[in-house]
């Protein structure tokens, strides 16, 4: 099934629904058998199965890229048995909405689709959960994903190793697409960190423009992920033709500066640095028009 641009018209429902979780503190052990433990499936309109509750809490992971410690896992669960042992129905329909949604998702979508969906609607999810400061289950997972997501430099929203990542994997793809399997970077250290660290150092600086297209570099890499093996061969060669002299240039003026730097001794100053990443957010600037047009290809069939 071909990715269409847009998320699932059932995402706008399940957003509303995350403003439901429940109020009441994640810590407490519901009980609906002797002993004190919890024995599924738990009566309500429907009864609350252990598959329901694993793929609601699976969704969770999911779409805000977290992984539940064993404990967690079991505390996220305990507070959808206490909606449905208090018979709490806006939860349970909360709960409901997402379970049909994610199994929707794997029914309909491709990982890679899903993965573009996931990106897509990860920001409303987080910013609905920092809205509901009444829920200590929001501000528990909100704990848990600001942990798993901290930022690596200030901003306007800050930089993340995710976003980072996704760039360098970005950059990458277009290295081996333009330039063949016999690239080389020559300079210490891996490609990765050649790339990322003078963004990292001048993301700070950047304008508020080229720090909103950084946090858009995730869904792009996914769309293109999605995309490209459904472009025409004509089409990507075109696209190549025209990328390859910027990617050329950025990967000798890296190689360059690694040799500098090594015949100097001194790591790169921050003149340096920002020469770097303007050079490589010059390169982004065409990738991103580039990921634009393939999109356009696959919506429309035609460039």
């Amino acid at each position: 099934m071909a990715w269409t641009g847009k998320p699932m018209a059932l995402g706008a429902g399940i957003l509303g629904g995350f403003l439901l979780l429940p109020a009441t503190s994640h810590a407490q052990q519901p009980t609906n058998a002797p002993g004190g433990a919890i024995h599924y499936p738990v009566a309500g309109q429907p009864p609350l199965t252990f598959e329901m509750a694993q793929k609601a809490t699976n969704f969770f992971e999911w779409v805000l890229d977290i992984r539940f410690t064993p404990g967690q896992r079991q505390e996220f669960q305990n507070s959808l048995v206490e909606s449905w042992l208090a018979g709490r129905r806006d939860d349970m329909q909360s709960a409901l909405q997402i379970i049909q949604f994610s199994d929707q998702l794997t029914v309909t979508k491709s990982v890679s689709e899903r993965e573009i969906v996931r990106l897509q609607l990860q920001p409303g999810v987080v910013a609905q959960l920092r809205a509901q400061s009444s829920s200590d289950l929001a501000r528990w997972v909100l704990g848990i994903y600001d942990a798993a997501h901290k930022p690596i430099a200030p901003g306007n929203p800050p930089l993340t190793q995710q976003v980072v990542d996704s760039y360098v994997a970005y950059v990458s793809f277009f290295m081996y697409q333009t330039l063949g399997n016999n690239w080389r970077y020559t300079g210490p250290g891996s490609f990765h960190d050649a790339v990322a660290q003078p963004i990292i150092a001048n993301y700070p600086r950047m304008t508020a423009e080229q720090q909103a297209a950084m946090a858009q570099i995730p869904l792009q890499w996914a769309q293109l992920n999605d995309a490209w093996p459904r472009v025409p061969l004509a089409q990507k060669q075109q696209l190549c033709a025209q990328l390859r002299p910027a990617v050329q240039q950025v990967l000798d003026q890296l190689n360059q500066a690694a040799a500098a730097a090594q015949a100097s001794g001194q790591p790169d100053s921050e003149d340096k640095l920002a020469k770097k990443v303007m050079n490589q957010m010059t390169v982004n600037s065409f990738m991103s028009n580039s990921m634009t047009r393939i999109t356009n290809i696959m919506i429309s069939g035609r460039p």
